[in-house]
């Protein structure tokens, strides 16, 4: 477990850790879209069901126009999704929940 000093933290779109088992820390919620992926390829599970309750509205599908942005999410690899999150240009902080419905990661209905 990571010993993370709550007082020393300062806001960085990019940091991600693991606080405990299955527990995890971010301060950009599209990090929430890269840690269920690992999660599923980590543990065996073919889907999560997702309950998701947040102060703000989320946004809407942004590969929606971008068919090949599309296809290289659905075939990237954990050293691509990686750098695919950090672009920050498809998914973000108000728009993680449509990526992972279309990597098949969580379930539609």
């Amino acid at each position: 477990m990571n010993q993370i000093q709550i007082d020393n933290l300062i806001q960085d779109d990019d940091f991600f850790t693991q606080i405990f088992p299955d527990v995890w820390l971010m301060d950009n919620h599209k990090w929430a879209f890269y840690i269920w992926n690992k999660f599923i390829k980590e543990s065996g599970n073919q889907k999560l069901t997702l309950v998701h309750a947040d102060y703000h509205w989320d946004d809407i599908n942004d590969y929606q126009d971008a068919p090949e942005e599309e296809e290289k999410l659905v075939n990237s690899d954990d050293e691509k999704l990686i750098e695919i999150v950090k672009e920050d240009s498809f998914i973000r902080y108000d728009s993680f929940i449509c990526p992972a419905i279309i990597r098949g990661l969580v379930n539609e209905s």
